[in-house]
This record gives structure tokens, sequence and C-alpha cells, in this order.
């Protein structure tokens, strides 16, 4: 009923892809929620999202803020 008032233009749905304390929401779990938004507008999810290349300026202090696992 928010979202219908809010009218968004684009829906964006997220769930943690990096590791984390919290169990992200599978891809099939996401088109399902997708598929309640759908009808409200353009909807996008995390997995859907283009993930641009990137090229961290300093690896070793990413690497302290973000181990890899």
């Amino acid at each position: 009923q928010v979202v219908r008032l809010l009218s968004p233009d684009q829906v964006q749905l997220n769930t943690p892809l990096r590791p984390c304390d919290v169990k992200p929401l599978t891809p099939s779990q996401m088109s399902f929620i997708k598929g309640e938004f759908v009808k409200l507008g353009d909807v996008i999810t995390v997995y859907e999202a283009s993930m641009p290349e990137v090229t961290p300026l300093n690896l070793k202090e990413t690497l302290r803020r973000r181990p890899k696992v």
C-alpha cells in the first residue's frame, strides 16, 4: 500500500552480496518478491543490476576493510 502511495518510477530490491552476519535472499526469493512489485512499474533486483569493473585505489586498505572469504 505504501509503495502505491509513493508511486515510484523504479523499485530497487536489495540483499547483502558481501559476506556478513545476515544471510542474503536467494535469486529465486528475490524473483518472487519482484513479482509482487512488477505491476507497479520498473523493478530491478541486486542480482540483475550490472556490476561495474572497479580497481581499488589502495588494495591493501580495501582488503583490510573487506577481507576475501
